[in-house]
This record gives structure tokens, sequence and C-alpha cells, in this order.
């Protein structure tokens, strides 16, 4: 993930799905308050900054890729950004967060233990009455997102519906 940031992170746009669908459910899902302290976890571009300042979060982006951290800095130069990886994030800040935001992240772990030492890292900064919120997509769109947008074909599914029919409805 890291070089396909690094090579191509001035043309990455969040695709439709992303803004029509995730972006919705991720917003239902975090409540607004008022100076409260979000980390966005592999921030990217910081796509999900105006929707957190919105709701009255203190922004941090983290992410692997200077790349995409000088493009967010760029296009918000008043928010906090941290050049890091989020395998060993609770050595990198020195106060816990009242939210933390994964999204699209794990979709790129190789390994469930990967995903294992990403969620425990959050554990150890998250405040004692915080959130994680993870956006994922539905499994049917994996190959198509991990295929088509970053060219990679080692993922494959057998989805043929909804249900276990394969019915529409």
């Amino acid at each position: 993930m890291k070089g396909y940031f690094g090579q191509t992170a001035e043309f990455y746009q969040p695709t439709p799905a992303n803004l029509e669908i995730l972006l919705p459910a991720i917003d239902m899902a975090i409540p607004a308050t008022s100076g409260k302290l979000a980390l966005d976890l592999g921030c990217g571009k910081a796509d999900y900054l105006p929707l957190l300042v919105q709701k009255g979060y203190v922004y941090t982006g983290l992410d692997v890729s200077n790349i995409m951290l000088d493009i967010a800095k760029s296009r918000y130069p008043n928010a906090q950004f941290v050049l890091g990886s989020a395998i060993d994030m609770s050595s990198l800040f020195d106060h816990k967060f009242d939210l933390i935001l994964i999204n699209m992240l794990l979709l790129h772990c190789e390994t469930k233990e990967e995903i294992c030492q990403i969620l425990t890292q959050a554990s150890k900064i998250l405040s004692d009455d915080g959130s994680i919120v993870v956006g994922i997509p539905h499994p049917c769109f994996d190959s198509y997102m991990r295929g088509n947008l970053f060219d990679q074909f080692d993922v494959s599914e057998k989805f043929s519906g909804y249900f276990s029919s394969g019915q529409k409805y």
C-alpha cells in the first residue's frame, strides 16, 4: 500500500461507492461533539477531515505515506498530521483519542495478526469512553477495490448475491 500511494498519490481519488455509501454510514456512526480528539488512521489525503471537524472533533491524521500526508497538509494546512504506521501507533502519541476512525485501512492488512495489532494499538490510545469506527466495504467489492484500483489481483470471491439463493430481493 505504501508503494501504491508513493507512486500515484497525486491521482488517488475516493471511489463513488466510498463517497456515496461509506461516507454517509460513517457520518451516522459518529456523534456530534465539541473539542474531543479524533484520530484518522490511514488518513491518506484527509478526505474525512471535513466530516470530523463538522462533527466537532479536533482532527489528527496518521498515514504511512509521506506523499499522501504532504497532499493532506497542502489541503488542510492547519490540521495535525503524523507520519507513521498504525502497527506501532501507540508509541507515536502521549495522549488518548475520543474517536479513532479506521476507514479502508484493514483491507490492506496481509494477515489477521496485522489487523489484531492495529486494533490492539488503537485500544491503547483510546479514551475510556471513546469509540472506534471501522469502515469497510461489503466483501463483494473487495476484488474490485484491490484489483481495479490497486492492481492487486490476488483476491477472489464467490459472491452470488446477498442471500443464499442469489436472489436480489
